[in-house]
């Protein structure tokens, strides 16, 4: 098991089981303004333009930790001994919602959508912070350069995509 990301455009409601390709929800009601553009709980059907993110959740988990290095901000996260990785300390970060990449980051690495309206701030974060990745820190947070380049590359194509109006970006 692991993330597999898509994203739809044209979005529009479905009562069709058939028809329907996500459902408007988050699983922390704290996000719910994530996905305020769409009616929340409801069934969407659209077409999918973009689907090229698909890893373990454990590299998730490494390239969100990337994305605070990329920013500076290594003060939200403690060395994990037994895993031997850095880790969000997501207690302190949650409550920081103007830092650079926090709706990617404090969201469920599993289930749920970004509508166009966050993935357009998302996206803009990738598109602010790209000439700023610093290869030292990314390898000593999430270890392959290079690797961490192309994850980056292709979600910060994910929220071009998805910040259309009318898209949207879901997990799963």
């Amino acid at each position: 098991m692991g993330l597999n990301v898509a994203v739809f455009k044209d979005v529009k409601r479905t009562n069709d089981d058939n028809e329907c390709k996500f459902v408007a929800y988050v699983v922390d009601d704290n996000w719910r303004y994530k996905v305020k553009n769409l009616e929340y709980g409801a069934r969407y059907t659209g077409e999918c333009i973009y689907s090229s993110i698909e890893y373990a959740y454990g590299t998730h988990s490494k390239f969100r930790a990337g994305l605070l290095a990329v920013i500076g901000r290594m003060d939200f996260m403690y060395f994990d001994h037994d895993r031997n990785e850095h880790r969000i300390n997501f207690y302190e970060f949650d409550n920081e919602k103007d830092i650079p990449f926090h709706d990617l980051i404090c969201f469920a690495d599993n289930e749920g959508c970004i509508d166009w309206e966050t993935s357009k701030k998302i996206y803009d974060d990738f598109v602010k912070y790209k000439n700023l990745v610093n290869k030292k820190l990314i390898e000593q947070v999430f270890g392959d350069f290079e690797y961490f380049e192309s994850l980056y590359k292709n979600w910060m194509t994910t929220f071009k995509w998805g910040s259309q109006e009318n898209s949207v970006v879901d997990f799963r």
